[in-house]
This record gives structure tokens, C-alpha cells and sequence, in this order.
């Protein structure tokens, strides 16, 4: 016997059987994860042309600038 599961989408619901279900959620799990690592690159990249220009920066001013994270 199939079991079925309700799937929300937006503000509508369907029944589905389950593996439907843990498709969708697997589907949308994989987009996520994909999306997270994209943004997680994007950080690296920013905070490593950050510690670039850090360096350019005390090099032409010294300590007379403060550019350490509170």
C-alpha cells in the first residue's frame, strides 16, 4: 500500500505518494546546497581580495588607518 504526503508549494497543497514527496525535497535540497556553496565561494573570493587590498593599504599608510574587524 502507497503512502502519500501532502507537498506545498507557495500557498497550494497537493497529495502526492511519498517517493513524489522525497524527490521534490531531495530536488530542492540539491538546489540549496548549490546555491550555498556558490555564495560560500563568492565569500572566500571577497575576503581574499579584502586581505589584498588591506595589505596595499597599510603599506601606503601604515598605522595611521584601522581596518580590523570589530
Amino acid at each position: 500500500m502507497k503512502s502519500f504526503r501532502s507537498l506545498t508549494v507557495g500557498e497550494s497543497f497537493f497529495v502526492v505518494s511519498e517517493d513524489e514527496a522525497m524527490e521534490h525535497l531531495e530536488k530542492a535540497s540539491d538546489a540549496t546546497n548549490e546555491l550555498l556553496s556558490k555564495y560560500i565561494e563568492e565569500a572566500e573570493s571577497t575576503r581574499t581580495e579584502m586581505d589584498e587590498l588591506k595589505k596595499v593599504l597599510y603599506a601606503n599608510f601604515g598605522t595611521s588607518i584601522n581596518l580590523e574587524d570589530r
